[in-house]
């Protein structure tokens, strides 16, 4: 007895609903047809009849528009309108019936219009082989000449790109894969670039590469911004310009401007220049030099124009004629008779007019200085003194001494510098009441060597004396003098 098979069955609506099993057949009892199943689509795909009832008009336009259909048997027809491939078939019922058999499509056909049965077409263009084949001298297609060689059209053996985009590839040795990169293009390339990184205003994300940038940065380092300033590490155009910002900007207009915050250690720029000393920083005004910065490397640093510099260097700030260090001596002002410094500080002292020890300038210095007497009381005013180098130039007004009569030697103290040893010193003064007996001259001044007192002498022709207290006629005496001597230092 015969076994029989019975597969899965439903109607439309339930086989629509249904996921078979890759490879599983069902039955699809609305439409007597067959539904293949490949295991994840719902109501699988549903086999055409071969009266193809199942199959709407619509689906079956879809299905044979544009495609080659290898043979049509037509068992009753009335056509009016026959259109092969697109083209409409123009040729007689006598013409087509000469091509019984012929595969060609409805372009090749219409080359026999109006040829009669059994003609073989020959032309310029096109000449048919004994075995059906075409042998073309020229070949267009949609209008449009193609120019490939034989070697370069085989390439595009599957290729789905319409003869236009293919024209643009004559000559080309790329393969079908490469070439199907353009199907379906219908605009120019740089059109599909933009659409992707267009030329204005493109936009990258992730590091980007170019033969004169590598970028590995993994925040914005760099902004150009609407005034074409380009901002490094900042989106200030001007960092640390009435601001404490960092960065550095550089200005379309010109200008540079950076700005860090650091260590007393950490310099906000860095100049350098290696292997020869001079000039590190060439300051210019209307493209003509007016200055420079420069150094060596013996650790010096010039700053200045043309021969007039100022180099510093270990303890030392000096003048030289070049920004390499070279010697200036002597050539080179330090102001001028309307453009003068107002003060000057020095802890030592000035070598004037020569370098010797002669020409050492080391004090200058101006003060008051406590008269002293060395019997009685006495007053005083006016006791002033001016030091310049080793001199010494004192004034004074002594009075209203309390001992008149006694016969010791005045002397006057309390200068503010001991006099220098070998060196005496005499000076004038005018005095009342203050006379000595057989001495017309007015009292002298006289300081001795290696002290800070000096002592009144009286001159006369052949003979002198000091002065002593009871030489004072009066308390009211006084005394008015000034006299220069040299200090031990």
């Amino acid at each position: 007895m015969a076994t029989q098979l019975q597969l899965r069955r439903g109607t439309n609506a339930q086989v629509t609903a249904f996921t078979g099993a890759e490879g599983e057949v069902s039955v699809n009892t609305t439409n007597d047809s067959l539904v293949v199943h490949d295991g994840s689509t719902a109501g699988g795909f549903e086999l055409a009849r071969a009266d193809l009832d199942n199959v709407s008009d619509t689906d079956l336009n879809a299905a044979l528009n544009g495609n080659t259909i290898g043979s049509l048997t037509l068992t009753s027809a009335s056509i009016t309108n026959l259109t092969l491939g697109g083209t409409a078939v123009t040729s007689t019922a006598s013409e087509l019936n000469i091509l019984d058999g012929v595969t060609s499509d409805a372009t090749e056909l219409n080359l026999v219009d109006g040829s009669s049965a059994g003609t073989i077409v020959n032309s310029a263009a096109v000449i048919y082989g004994p075995a059906g084949e075409v042998n073309a001298t020229t070949l267009q297609i949609g209008g449009v000449s193609i120019t490939s060689t034989p070697a370069e059209i085989n390439l595009l053996d599957g290729v789905t790109a319409t003869t236009a985009e293919l024209n643009i590839l004559d000559g080309v040795t790329a393969t079908t894969t490469e070439l199907n990169y353009v199907d379906g293009v219908t605009s120019a390339i740089q059109t599909q670039l933009d659409a992707k990184a267009p030329t204005a205003n493109p936009t990258f994300t992730g590091s980007f590469t170019s033969p004169g940038i590598d970028d590995n940065a993994d925040a914005i380092a760099i902004t150009i911004d609407s005034s074409e300033n380009v901002l490094v590490g900042t989106t200030d155009a001007a960092p640390g310009v009435g601001n404490t910002n960092t960065g550095g900007a550089f200005g379309s207009n010109g200008y540079g401007v950076f700005s860090r915050t650091g260590s007393a250690a950490q310099a906000t720029a860095y100049f350098n220049k290696n292997t020869n000393d001079g000039t590190i920083i060439d300051l210019r005004k209307d493209g003509t030099a007016v200055g420079s910065i420069g150094g060596g490397g013996t650790g010096f640093l010039t700053i200045g124009s043309g021969a007039t510099n100022i180099f510093f260097q270990s303890n030392i700030v000096g003048p030289t004629s070049s920004s390499s260090g070279a010697s200036s001596d002597g050539t080179i002002d330090l102001g001028s008779s309307g453009g003068r410094f107002k003060d000057l500080y020095l802890s030592g002292g000035a070598y004037l007019g020569g370098t010797g020890s002669a020409n050492y300038l080391d004090d200058y210095e101006e003060g008051t200085w406590i008269p002293t007497i060395n019997v009685g009381t006495f007053s005083y005013d006016y006791a002033t003194y001016v030091k310049i180098g080793r001199l010494v130039h004192v004034s004074f007004v002594v009075s209203s001494f309390s001992n008149t009569t006694a016969t010791t030697v005045i002397q006057v103290g309390g200068l503010p510098f001991p006099s220098s040893s070998n060196q005496i010193a005499t000076g004038g003064c005018f005095h009342r009441y203050f006379v000595a007996s057989g001495y017309t001259d007015n009292a002298t001044i006289y300081h001795p060597d290696s002290t800070n007192y000096f002592r009144f002498y009286w001159s006369g022709t052949g003979n002198w004396k000091a002065a002593a207290f009871a030489d004072f006629s009066s308390t009211s005496a006084y005394i008015y003098g000034s006299y220069s001597y040299y200090a031990n230092a």
